[in-house]
């Protein structure tokens, strides 16, 4: 029996100094989770501080990690909307 796989979609704008900490939070929270699998996509609403870079770190050593980038800032509800489309839980 394959796995479920939920998609944990996250908006960010201009977030550099929370995304690691969101990370290790939501990771810790679906580990002791058996039988489910995650995705954790991140959407970068037109960030003009370093959140991109710091998703593209942790994306490098969590492949759970996706990345969505939109070209400027669009609004969380937009962010959102894109996640949900490129989410494939």
């Amino acid at each position: 029996m394959k796995n479920k796989l939920v998609s944990i979609v996250i908006s960010a704008y201009n977030e550099e100094g929370n995304i690691t900490k969101l990370y290790q939070e939501l990771s810790g929270a679906v580990s002791p989770l058996k039988n489910v699998e995650f995705e954790f996509l991140f959407v970068n609403d037109g960030s003009t501080d370093k959140t991109r870079e710091n998703v593209l770190k942790l994306q490098k050593k969590d492949t759970r990690v996706k990345v969505v980038e939109l070209k400027r800032n669009f609004g969380h509800e937009i962010a959102m909307t894109a996640g949900m489309d490129y989410a494939k839980g």
